[in-house]
C-alpha cells in the first residue's frame, strides 16, 4: 500500500523531512493511511504520553538555561506539552520501529508516514541513547572519554560536546538537564539529523536519528504514506559499547 499526496507540500529552507512508523491492525491499515493523509497528526495516535518541551521557550533561554548553576531537568521542561509524536531521521529507522519495534500480536500491519517539519518544531528525543550516554558515561570507567566525546560528536555533530563537558560534574541532576538541554538545541538536532550511523540504544531499538516533533502535523505536510520493507541495518555503536568504552560494532 501507497499513499501519495496529489501536490507536492510546500517546504522553506527550514523544513526538514522526517519518517513516523507505525504499526496498526492490518485490517485497518487503509482506512488508517487515508486518514492520515487527509486529517495530518493530532499527537493522540500513539499508545504513550511523551513529555515535549516548549522549545521556542528553551532555544530562546537556552544560553541562561545553560550557565545555570543549579540547572534542573524541570528547568527546561517549564510549559511543557505532552502528545509529542516520534519521528525518525531516516526511513530505515521508521521501518524499524514499524516492523519490529511497535508490532504486536493485534498491530500487525507496519506504515511509514513521511513528512516535512520545522526545524522550529522538532527536538532530539533523547530517551534510548543520549540521556543514559550522558548519565551513566563513567559508570564503569572515566577513561574513555575521549573517545566517547568523539562518538558523540559523530551522531549528534560538534555542538553536542558543550553539553558533554558539563557533564565531567558527578551530579546527576546536572546530567539529566544538561542532556535534556542538549536535546533542543538546533544545532544538536541538525547534527543528529545528518547522522547515518546506526546506534544500538535501548531495549534494542535501531536507529540513526530519533526525534520528538510537536503536533500538530497537518495534512499538506504529509508526502505519503506506504508499507515499509526492513532489510536490516549495518550496525556501527550500541549504548552498551559506549558505557563500556569498547570497540564500535562495525
Amino acid at each position: 500500500m501507497s499513499l501519495v499526496r496529489s501536490t507536492d507540500a510546500s517546504v522553506n529552507a527550514r523544513a526538514v523531512t522526517l519518517y513516523r512508523g507505525l504499526a496498526v491492525p492490518k485490517a485497518d491499515a487503509k482506512a488508517t493511511g487515508k486518514r492520515i493523509l487527509s486529517e495530518g497528526m493530532l499527537g493522540r495516535e500513539g499508545r504513550w504520553q511523551i513529555i515535549l518541551p516548549d522549545i521556542s521557550h528553551v532555544r530562546a533561554s537556552l544560553e541562561a538555561l545553560f550557565c545555570k548553576p543549579d540547572l534542573t531537568r524541570n528547568d527546561v521542561l517549564v510549559n511543557s506539552q505532552f502528545r509529542a509524536l516520534c519521528a525518525s531521521g531516516t526511513a530505515a529507522g521508521a521501518a524499524y520501529y514499524a516492523i519490529r519495534h511497535n508490532h504486536t500480536e493485534r498491530e500487525d500491519h507496519p506504515l511509514v508516514v513521511e513528512f516535512t517539519v520545522s526545524i522550529d518544531d522538532i527536538c532530539v528525543d533523547p530517551r534510548d541513547f543520549l540521556c543514559s550516554a550522558f548519565q551513566f558515561w563513567d559508570r564503569q570507567s572515566n577513561g574513555h572519554r575521549a573517545w566517547q566525546s568523539e562518538i558523540l560528536c559523530q551522531l549528534f555533530g560538534p555542538r553536542i560536546l558543550r553539553y558533554f563537558e558539563a557533564c565531567q560534574s558527578t551530579d546527576q541532576v546536572l546530567r539529566i538537564a544538561m542532556c535534556n538541554l542538549a536535546a533542543c538545541d538546533p544545532e544538536v538536532v541538525l547534527g543528529h539529523l545528518r547522522n547515518r550511523r546506526v546506534i544500538v540504544g535501548r531495549y534494542r531499538t535501531e536507529f540513526a536519528s530519533a526525534f520528538l516533533v510537536k503536533p500538530p502535523v497537518s495534512s499538506d505536510q504529509i508526502s505519503r504514506i506506504y508499507e515499509p520493507v526492513y532489510r536490516g541495518q549495518a550496525l556501527y555503536v550500541s549504548l552498551d559499547e559506549f558505557l563500556k568504552g569498547e570497540v564500535l560494532a562495525g
